[in-house]
């Protein structure tokens, strides 16, 4: 992703998620990130992807 999100999203990470993962959880995780904490699924989310931080 370019950007930051004025500093909430980390930068300069490579993350891997276990085979199978939903990429709908790392999106829910950057609008959780970005202020829309009212969303509870996205897609085919199963949770939330970490980010870190």
């Amino acid at each position: 992703m370019l950007g930051g999100a004025n500093g909430r999203l980390p930068g300069n990470a490579h993350l891997k998620a276990p085979a199978g993962t939903p990429m709908a959880n790392v999106m829910l995780d950057v609008m959780h990130r970005v202020g829309l904490t009212d969303i509870d699924q996205f897609g085919d989310s199963t949770g939330t992807f970490s980010l870190g931080q």
